[in-house]
């Protein structure tokens, strides 16, 4: 997006070509630039989201934060890209982009709200299956061993999985003080006792689940990075942890991590 400055005056019988913008005389639009990304939750293991950049203008700007959920409408365009060495206007690359009309959030509006995932109907049937499994004593036991069941024992740690996976509802004090409902569960071991495979199993199962590895990953890389495009402006990328904020980041790896970038998922957790 650029503002083409006119090459001579309109005028014919004026032969000044050094013009200018005149901002006290121009009229201003507040205008922003959106990168859309594909849910990672609906996307095949290993496959990385596709992305198209979203031109919104007026009253749209500043609506939707990092990491919201949303719905998109509006038209889709197609521009030149420029390539080094070649003007935008003879190059043969082409891009699509899309003019934002309306933004839908998933989950509702709001810092938290927009960010959770888009609720599942439960039927009739479903609902009296679900019933009928809570009466059941031996419920507890039954989770745990549909748990990863191609993992022999450990039955302790996928416990333990199954209360971060449901969670808790937030407390909030006389005081105004907050209790959280979330846990984190730090997994130990020698190599080879399965720690992964079940860290890769929770976030496949879980509704909003992603899985990174702490090697080669920086802080920046997790939580969220400023970039710079092919058009020279700066854009905030979210990593792993703003992805998926409301929902569960499965890090393997951990001791991996620089001491540095393990601090900045202190607040995270």
């Amino acid at each position: 997006m650029s503002v083409n400055v006119p090459v001579k005056c309109s005028n014919p019988k004026c032969a000044h070509r050094d013009l200018e913008i005149k901002p006290e005389t121009s009229k201003f639009i507040d205008f922003q630039i959106l990168r859309l990304q594909e849910l990672p939750e609906e996307l095949p293991p290993g496959q990385l989201p596709h992305y198209i950049d979203i031109t919104i203008k007026q009253d749209l700007v500043d609506n939707s934060r990092p990491g919201d959920r949303i719905i998109l409408t509006g038209i889709v365009r197609i521009e030149q890209e420029s390539i080094v060495g070649v003007s935008r206007q003879s190059s043969g690359l082409y891009r699509l982009r899309i003019d934002g009309n309306n933004i839908e959030f998933l989950g509702g509006r709001g810092i938290k709200s927009s960010r959770r995932t888009e609720r599942e109907e439960v039927s009739p049937e479903e609902e009296k299956l679900i019933k009928a499994l809570a009466k059941d004593p031996s419920i507890d036991q039954r989770l745990i061993d549909s748990f990863a069941p191609h993992i022999h024992g450990h039955s302790l740690i996928k416990e333990a999985i199954l209360y971060l996976i449901v969670g808790s509802t937030q407390r909030i004090l006389a005081d105004g003080g907050k209790i959280r409902g979330d846990i984190n569960i730090f997994l130990v071991g020698d190599p080879g006792t399965a720690k992964s495979e079940m860290l890769k199993f929770c976030a496949r199962i879980a509704p909003r689940g992603l899985y990174t590895s702490g090697r080669g990953s920086t802080a920046a890389g997790l939580t969220a990075a400023v970039v710079k495009d092919k058009s020279g402006i700066f854009m905030l990328e979210a990593g792993a942890v703003v992805l998926g904020d409301q929902g569960l980041v499965c890090i393997d790896e951990f001791d991996k991590m620089t001491p540095e970038d393990r601090s900045a998922l202190h607040e995270v957790m």
